[in-house]
C-alpha cells in the first residue's frame, strides 16, 4: 500500500467524495488549481456577518495497520474574493480549513487546521507530510473516513460590495508504506544410483588318473555410488533495514517507542507546565521589597513550532493554591520567534507564575517571559 488518496482524487470530479448532511455543497472546479488539475471549491455569496461551512468525506479501507512503516498526509488550500485591490472589510473575512480522520470506532482525529484572512489569491501547503502513523495504528484495521472541512466567515461587507468569496482544497494526499519481511528457502533433492561390477576368473587343472576332476572358482566385487543434487530457491531480494527507534519500559510491564514525532501518548494529551518560584520583584528592583504590586500583563516569548497551539498563563498570589489564568491559541507553524501578551489585573505582595500547554497534536517551545507590574503602595499586615 502506498498512495491511498492521491491528489485529492478530485482531479476530474467529486464522485468519490460524499457531502456531509446539512452542509453547503462543494463544487468541482477544473480551473484555478495550481497542482494537479482540479479542486473541491465552496462559495459564500450570502449576507454579511454570516459563516458558511462545507464538509465532505471519503471512506477508505486500511488493513495491517500494525505493520505500517510510515504514514503521512499533505494538503494544499487556496482562497480568493471578488474585491478589486485593497478592501479593509474583506480583509476581516476569513477562510478556515480542517483535515480530520475518522477511525473504524467512529472517533475523530484532528490532523491539522488553519485560518487565513482574505485578500489576494493565495496558495498554501498547510499540511506538509504530517505524520499519522500513530493515529492509524491506534484506530486499527477497518473503514476510515478522510474529512475535509472549510468555513468562510463573511465580515461586515455586503454581496453588493463583494459578490463572492471562495475557498478550496487544491490537493490532499495520504501516503502509507507497509513494513515487510523476506524469507529465503533452499531445496535439497537427493537421487541415488547403484552399479555392480563383477570380476570372474576361471582356473582349470587336469590330472590323468584313473579318474579325472575339474574345479571352477569365481570372485565378485560390488560397488555402490550415490549422487546428491542441490538447487537453491531465492524468494526475493532484500536490503538491510536501517530505521530504528529507542524504547522505554514502564513499571506496569509495557514498552513504548520514543520519538520527537509523537506529540501525545497514543492520542492522549501530555500536559506540560512551567512554574516559577515566588517573587516580589525585589531581586531586580530592591525598593519593591515589602510593597503591594499589581501585575498588568505577562508577555510570553516562544518559537512558533506548530499552528493553533493553546497556551495558558496563570498568576498565583497565595503560593499556588489559587490561580488567575488566561488562555490563547497561538502559532502558524512557521518556526520563527514570536511573542504574545496576556493581560491581567492581579494585586499581591508575592507572585508565582506558570505557563501551561497540553495537546496530543501540537508542540510548543517557551523561550521566556517578562512581567509588566506597578507599585501599589506599602504593605501592611492587619491583626
Amino acid at each position: 500500500m502506498s498512495e491511498v488518496i492521491l491528489n485529492g482524487t478530485f482531479d476530474s470530479n467529486l464522485d468519490n467524495w460524499t457531502n456531509a448532511s446539512g452542509d453547503v455543497d462543494w463544487e468541482y472546479d477544473a480551473t484555478g488549481a495550481d497542482h494537479d488539475g482540479g479542486s473541491a471549491k465552496m462559495e459564500h455569496i450570502s449576507t454579511e456577518n454570516t459563516t458558511l461551512r462545507a464538509r465532505m468525506y471519503q471512506n477508505i479501507t486500511i488493513s495491517n495497520t500494525s505493520t505500517i512503516n510510515t504514514a503521512v498526509m499533505t494538503a494544499w488550500v487556496q482562497w480568493n474574493d471578488a474585491a478589486a485591490g485593497q478592501n479593509d472589510e474583506v480583509d476581516n473575512s476569513t477562510a478556515k480549513f480542517w483535515v480530520q480522520l475518522k477511525d473504524p470506532n467512529n472517533d475523530f482525529w484532528n490532523i491539522g487546521s488553519a485560518e487565513y484572512n482574505y485578500g489576494d489569491l493565495q496558495s498554501v501547503e498547510f499540511l506538509s507530510n504530517e505524520n499519522v502513523k500513530a493515529r492509524l495504528q491506534a484506530g486499527g484495521d477497518g473503514t476510515w473516513g478522510v474529512y475535509l472541512i472549510c468555513d468562510i466567515a463573511r465580515a461586515n461587507v455586503t454581496p453588493a460590495a463583494v459578490a463572492w468569496m471562495v475557498a478550496w482544497f487544491d490537493d490532499i494526499s495520504l501516503d502509507i508504506v507497509q513494513g515487510y519481511s523476506d524469507t529465503v528457502t533452499g531445496t535439497i533433492e537427493v537421487s541415488s544410483s547403484a552399479s555392480h561390477l563383477a570380476a570372474y576368473s576361471d582356473t582349470s587343472t587336469g590330472t590323468i588318473e584313473v579318474s579325472g576332476s575339474s574345479s571352477d572358482s569365481a570372485g565378485f566385487a560390488d560397488t555402490s555410488t550415490g549422487t546428491i543434487n542441490v538447487t537453491s530457491n531465492i524468494g526475493s531480494a532484500q536490503t538491510i533495514r536501517n530505521d530504528y527507534a529507542y524504547y522505554l519500559g514502564t513499571d506496569n510491564g509495557t514498552i513504548h517507542e520514543t520519538s520527537s514525532e509523537f506529540k501525545g501518548d497514543a492520542g492522549v494529551v501530555i500536559p506540560c507546565t512551567y512554574i516559577t518560584k515566588d517573587t516580589d520583584f525585589s531581586d531586580q528592583n530592591q525598593p519593591m521589597n515589602d510593597r503591594w504590586k499589581t501585575v498588568y500583563a505577562v508577555k510570553v516569548f516562544y518559537e512558533d513550532m506548530y499552528s493553533s497551539t493553546a497556551i495558558t498563563v496563570g498568576i498565583s498570589t497565595d503560593g499556588g493554591t489559587t490561580w488567575s489564568t488566561m488562555s490563547k491559541t497561538l502559532g502558524t507553524g512557521d518556526e520563527t520567534r514570536k511573542d504574545a501578551t496576556y493581560h491581567f489585573m492581579v494585586t499581591g505582595q508575592f507572585f508565582r507564575f506558570k505557563i501551561f500547554s497540553g495537546s496530543a497534536s501540537t508542540t510548543f517551545k517557551l523561550l521566556g517571559f517578562e512581567v509588566e507590574y506597578d507599585d501599589s503602595g506599602e504593605h501592611w499586615v492587619t491583626a
